[in-house]
């Protein structure tokens, strides 16, 4: 109760809280998880895609309780020590839509949750294989938002989706579904 009620004080405030989906390959629908599937309207819950734009094998799902889809396969991420690690999960996948939210509000800090919400889930990629596996049936696209001061504006901004399959030489960024499918068209350099 007390993480439901620390939720519904974060709506009450304005806050919107992303969750993932869980990591079960179940449907919520049927087998809560929670906080994803705590019935509060501040709540994104995320399910994690892999690089086919398919629900990844361990994903949870839910026609209704579940919102959209993110990248939550191959995600470069931290460890321990200053180390980097691939992992994959929906807590993988939610931190996309988390910095999605925050850049819709940096871009208007007026928005309220239910319109910051709106903007993630109205503004995310149709995908076939999510069509009744999550509520939009769709995939996270920031390219897709437009933000301002009256809500249109700015649009066009970079979202990354990196991978390197290479010892970190080469990355790839994954933001353009159609190019990363096929090929290494948006591959570029690190250099330190």
């Amino acid at each position: 109760q007390s993480l439901y009620d620390a939720i519904k004080k974060a709506r009450d405030q304005g806050h919107v809280f992303c969750a993932a989906a869980g990591n079960d390959g179940t449907d919520n629908d049927q087998i809560p998880h929670y906080p994803s599937t705590y019935d509060l309207e501040n709540i994104i819950a995320v399910a994690a895609t892999d690089n086919n734009d398919t629900l990844a094998v361990f994903s949870c799902y839910g026609a209704e309780s579940v919102d959209l889809a993110a990248p939550g396969v191959d995600i470069l991420s931290t460890i321990p020590n200053s180390q980097y690690d691939v992992m994959d999960g929906t807590s993988m996948a939610t931190p996309h839509v988390t910095g999605v939210a925050a850049w819709i509000l940096g871009q208007n800090p007026n928005l309220t949750y239910a319109q910051v919400k709106e903007l993630i889930l109205q503004n995310a990629d149709p995908i076939g294989g999510l069509h009744g596996r999550v509520l939009t049936g769709a995939r996270l696209n920031m390219n897709n938002i437009q933000v301002g001061g009256g809500g249109v504006g700015i649009t066009g901004s970079l979202v990354g989706w990196f991978k390197c399959d290479d010892g970190g030489v080469t990355v790839e960024d994954f933001s353009i579904a159609q190019d990363w499918l096929s090929d290494w068209a948006h591959a570029g350099r690190l250099y330190n």
